[in-house]
């Protein structure tokens, strides 16, 4: 059950990020830019000035590439930036690529509106919830496990088993994402 679901999660997580990718990717062409792109101005929208280094962590996108994004949206006049040093430099958008950006950034809300206006806030909170702790523990996987060898090692000690939460400890573990009745 565990190898399917895991499975199930990197089918829909991929899919998800093709459909998004392939939605900005259909307004960026009117800027003849690449969805990597969008990300970066979106990015520098939320918070400017960011460095190299800066955008490559918030986006989780290699630093060589993302040297070539800023390279080319300097080019097209959409960023600007204010240092020499290239990993220090700090990049801000222009008036063209903050419109460009904010005009992206509204397409994105319509977007995500339309496809989660049937989804209650509580389910939509508890999901967003669930999906930061299974990232959070990749992140914890891919420092463990860095290497085939640690892939592989059985662990010396089992870890020790839980006694599952009995139901109104279980209930109560989730009632900061219930509704209110007031």
């Amino acid at each position: 059950m565990n190898e399917s679901r895991f499975e199930l999660f990197s089918m829909l997580i991929e899919s998800s990020i093709k459909s998004i990718t392939r939605l900005k990717g259909i307004f960026m062409e009117t800027y003849n830019l690449s969805a990597t792109h969008a990300r970066c101005l979106t990015a520098l929208l939320n918070e400017s000035p960011m460095n190299q280094n800066q955008l490559a962590e918030k986006l989780a996108i290699d630093r060589s590439q993302i040297s070539r994004i800023l390279k080319d949206l300097l080019e097209r006049g959409f960023v600007m930036s204010d240092d020499a040093n290239p990993y220090k430099k700090g990049y801000r958008l222009t008036e063209k690529g903050h419109n460009s950006a904010q005009i992206l950034f509204d397409t994105i809300l319509k977007i995500n509106n339309y496809v989660s206006d049937d989804i209650p806030e509580e389910d939509i909170r508890v999901f967003y919830k669930t999906l930061e702790q299974i990232n959070s523990g990749l992140k914890q996987a891919t420092r463990q496990f860095a290497t085939p060898e640690q892939m592989l090692a059985r662990p010396e000690t089992p870890p020790p088993e839980k006694d599952p939460p009995d139901k109104e400890s279980y209930i109560a573990s989730f009632q900061d994402l219930l509704p209110s009745d007031s």
